[in-house]
């Protein structure tokens, strides 16, 4: 009816809920490890290797909210299509992890082994571009999809590798005693330096994922555009034919 006002789409609950869940969770991770064991901060620059992602998870928290909370319809099939690779790729990353935490494969036969789970995350991250971009004929819902699958992955991934500080702590310390970093650190208690070494990944981690699924997002969106564009140019031309 004419005058009747439009409801603009609520942002899909589901995806939201599960990143805020698991950046509670790593929190609620990191703090009880770290408790548990107080010589931590008896470490030269301790303190430091805690806050950072602390301050990188309340970093994502208003990421999550900022990208779920306006809705488009386009943008919610982004995040819909960015939701299910984020959730592929992240199973990919734990096997990765797990896997270089405990078969201690090295030199070309461990990357051989990683490469695979890795490279092939960031394929799915440029996937949920195209996949974003050709569905809505836009650019910018691909980068979405592209940037919220790279954020599902990796919050999975540090989540699991948090979670190997409560379970598997003796093998990360295990598989540090040789490590240049750990040996030149000046740090006098392996297990806090094990502490510090996930924390940092995770770090790492969290900074990279959504610059790298930004670029391979554009990427892929770029891809997808030109896809739907070929898509809709036979379109006519199939047409005719039919029609002729």
């Amino acid at each position: 009816m004419p005058g009747t006002m439009t409801a603009a789409p609520r942002a899909p609950a589901r995806p939201r809920y599960l990143a805020l869940a698991l950046i509670a969770l790593d929190l609620l991770l990191i703090g009880a490890r770290v408790l548990r064991y107080r010589p931590f901060f008896a470490q030269p620059g301790a303190l430091a290797y805690l806050l950072a992602p602390v301050a990188l998870f309340l970093a994502y928290v208003g990421l999550v909210l900022a990208i779920t909370t306006r809705m488009t319809p386009r943008w919610a099939s982004a995040l819909r299509t960015g939701t299910g690779l984020g959730l592929i790729t992240g199973a990919l990353w734990v096997i990765n992890l797990y896997g270089e935490t405990f078969t201690n494969l090295n030199g070309a036969l461990g990357l051989l082994s990683t490469a695979p789970f890795l490279l092939g995350g960031f394929a799915l991250w440029g996937v949920a571009g195209f996949l974003g971009a050709r569905r809505t004929g836009a650019l910018g819902p691909g980068i979405l999809a592209a940037v919220w699958c790279a954020l599902l992955c990796v919050l999975l991934t540090v989540t699991y590798g948090f979670l190997l500080l409560h379970t598997s702590l003796p093998q990360l310390e295990h598989n540090l005693l040789d490590d240049p970093d750990w040996l030149h650190s000046g740090w006098g208690d392996l297990r806090a330096f094990a502490l510090a070494n996930t924390l940092f990944a995770g770090c790492t981690h969290l900074l990279a994922a959504p610059l790298i699924g930004l670029l391979v997002g554009a990427s892929g969106g770029v891809c997808g555009l030109a896809s739907a564009s070929r898509g809709r140019r036979r379109a006519p031309a199939a047409r005719r034919i039919v029609d002729g």
